[in-house]
């Protein structure tokens, strides 16, 4: 677990960018009195009973002060492996989990920009291509009523750094090996052999929880493994399931 506060940097300087996502609308920052690995980003708007406001363009307002959305750094890392054995067959089992942390997804904002994202069918079977938000209107009290182009609407959403950050938590299957050993029986026909083991081996096989399962990504899968902005996720592929087999031989 890493638990840390920025105390103080360089003279004149009380905020430093240490990583920023491509769509310009958020920052890995160190600010003093922060932790390093804070998200900062745009938030909605909204009144004093959270509801979000809508301008008359129909279209969600953006707060004028960025916010801290959270921070990259896990709570708590884990696992537990266990093994079964019966005669000469045994059955290894890997699990590990990331708990806490969050993780910016520009695949997430780039979904609703183009359409892609799952939270963005809403509304298309509207005739007009038009959609009405829930919330409240400019003078942050009456309902909202005007409505926006579906394509502005969600082009919106995707700016706002607010509903792009995820919970980076997982609980993964990471490894299942079954090998047999070959018995004294068999050995004893091939003297110049001390040993012979034999494994399939699968890795990465799913989930049991994840903070990205809705856009089918994986927490692991980051902009970038070192360096200060690994807290940023950048159109990632989706992590690769393997299957493989070992043998081990001793002479």
């Amino acid at each position: 677990r890493n638990r840390n506060e920025v105390i103080s940097l360089i003279d004149g300087i009380d905020q430093l960018n240490l990583g920023q996502d491509r769509t310009f609308n958020a920052n890995i920052v160190a600010q003093v009195g922060g932790q390093i690995g804070d998200i900062w980003g745009t938030v909605f708007a909204q009144n004093d009973a959270d509801e979000m406001i809508f301008g008359e363009d129909g279209l969600p307002q953006v707060d004028a002060a960025r916010q801290v959305l959270g921070n990259f750094n896990p709570d708590w890392y884990g696992g537990l492996t266990s093994t079964f054995t019966l005669g000469q067959v045994s059955l290894s089992i890997l699990i590990d989990t990331k708990q806490g942390g969050e993780i910016l997804s520009t695949t997430s904002s780039f979904g609703y920009i183009f359409g892609r994202h799952p939270n963005s069918l809403a509304g298309r079977d509207n005739p007009d291509f038009m959609i009405t938000g829930q919330g409240v209107g400019p003078d942050g009290q009456t309902p909202n009523t005007a409505s926006a182009r579906i394509d502005d609407y969600y082009g919106r959403l995707g700016n706002v750094t607010e509903i792009n950050v995820y919970d980076a938590s997982y609980i993964k299957l990471r490894q299942v090996s079954l090998s047999y050993q070959l018995g004294p029986r068999l050995l004893a026909k091939m003297p110049f052999l001390q040993g012979a083991t034999f494994s399939l081996v699968g890795r990465n096989l799913f989930f049991f929880a994840n903070g990205l399962d809705e856009l089918g990504l994986d927490p692991e899968a980051i902009y970038t493994a070192t360096g200060n902005d690994i807290g940023i996720e950048y159109s990632a592929l989706p992590s690769t399931r393997t299957f493989g087999f070992n043998l081990n031989l001793r002479f």
